[in-house]
C-alpha cells in the first residue's frame, strides 16, 4: 500500500463507500425502518470506526430575528462499529430501528431523509442521503382528516425546536377555515400533536377573525389567540372521523 493511496483515500479518493438500500420508500410513524447496508472497500484497507444512521429533518429556528432552516438529526442508530474493510471488498448489512411516533411526516414542505454516515479513520467520512415517506400515525391520521372534514384547509407545516419532546422539535400544522361553520369567524389554528401512552394530547392556537373596532384592538395585541389543551384516548379517536370531528367542533366553537 503506498503513501499515495493514503493520501488519496483519506481526503475521499479511493476511499470506501456505503449506500442504504431501504426496502421501501415509505414507512409509517411507529415502525421499524428497515434496509441493507452496500459497503465498498475502496483502493486501500481502511478501519472503519463505525457506521451510524441518521434520520435528519430541516426545523425553523429564529436567529437574530430571522427565520431560518436547520438541518437537525432527531434520531441515530449505530449499525456496526470496529471493523476492517479490504480493498475492494464489498459487505452487506441489514439494520432494523423504530420510527419514533413524533417523527415530523412528510407534508407540505416538510421533508426527512436518512443519513448514512461511514466513520473512517484518518479520512474524510463518506455520507450517503434516501430521501423517504413518513406517513402519520394513524391517530394523528384521523385528528388530520377530522380537521379537514370542519373545513379547514391546510396552509403550512413547521418543523419547531422544542427541547422537552423525545426528539427535540414538534410539528405544527398551520390551518385556515375555508368552508364549514367556522370560515368567516376565524383566521386560522395551529395543532402540534403529542403522542402519550394512552392518547393523544392536542395544543391548539385558535386565532379569532377580527370584527369591529374592539377585536381590531384586540388582534393588535395579539388577545384574539386563545391557547387550548385537549386529551383523546386513542379509544375516542378509533371511534372515527366524523366522531373525532365532533368532539373538536365542540372545543372550537367554545372558543370562536
Amino acid at each position: 500500500m503506498s503513501l499515495f493511496d493514503k493520501v488519496k483515500a483519506s481526503i475521499g479518493i479511493g476511499s470506501a463507500k456505503v449506500d442504504a438500500k431501504l426496502d421501501q420508500s415509505s414507512f409509517t410513524a411507529g415502525e421499524n425502518l428497515t434496509g441493507t447496508l452496500l459497503i465498498q472497500g475502496g483502493t486501500i484497507e481502511q478501519e472503519i470506526n463505525g457506521i451510524d444512521l441518521h434520520l435528519v429533518t430541516e426545523v425553523i429556528r429564529e436567529v437574530d430575528d430571522k427565520k431560518v432552516k436547520q438541518h437537525t438529526s432527531f434520531v441515530t442508530y449505530r449499525v456496526a462499529s470496529g471493523f476492517l474493510i479490504r480493498k475492494g471488498e464489498k459487505k452487506q448489512l441489514p439494520f432494523s430501528f423504530p420510527i419514533p411516533t413524533d417523527t415530523p411526516i412528510t407534508l407540505g414542505n416538510s421533508k426527512i431523509w436518512l443519513e448514512t454516515a461511514l466513520d473512517i479513520s484518518l479520512a474524510l467520512d463518506p455520507t450517503d442521503q434516501d430521501f423517504i415517506t413518513i406517513k402519520p400515525h394513524p391517530a394523528v391520521h384521523t385528528l388530520l382528516e377530522a380537521t379537514r372534514s370542519l373545513g379547514f384547509v391546510l396552509r403550512k407545516v413547521e418543523n419547531l425546536p422544542y427541547r422537552r419532546s423525545p426528539i427535540g422539535l414538534i410539528q405544527e400544522f398551520e390551518f385556515v377555515p375555508t368552508s364549514g361553520s367556522f370560515r368567516g369567524k376565524l383566521d386560522e389554528m395551529e395543532l402540534v400533536f403529542f403522542l402519550e401512552p394512552r392518547g393523544i394530547r392536542i395544543m391548539m392556537e385558535i386565532d379569532r377573525k377580527a370584527r369591529g373596532l374592539v377585536s381590531l384592538l384586540a388582534e393588535s395585541l395579539d388577545l384574539d389567540e386563545s391557547k387550548v389543551s385537549l386529551f383523546l384516548s386513542f379509544d375516542e379517536i378509533n371511534q372515527g372521523v366524523s366522531a373525532t370531528a365532533t368532539r373538536l367542533h365542540n372545543v372550537i366553537r367554545s372558543y370562536s
